[in-house]
């Protein structure tokens, strides 16, 4: 299974593009051929999820004494 973008499309099947791609996917499914939907879209959510997930976010929140169990 591989979880990519899709970013495009036509009669002849999907255009898909992983996040971390330059280039397209060489193969081309189609509906027949994809599992799942999609559940939320955030549109630029990459750049939200980037500050959040990024090193210095990530080290305020593991900061001793900065979660409480």
């Amino acid at each position: 299974m591989v979880l990519h973008r899709i970013i495009g499309g036509d009669a002849g099947g999907f255009v898909f593009n992983g996040d971390n791609n330059l280039s397209t996917d060489p193969t081309r499914p189609t509906q027949k051929e994809l599992l799942g939907r999609a559940v939320l879209h955030i549109p630029a959510g990459c750049l939200w999820l980037e500050r959040v997930a990024s090193p210095t976010a990530l080290s305020i929140y593991a900061w001793p004494g900065s979660v409480q169990w």
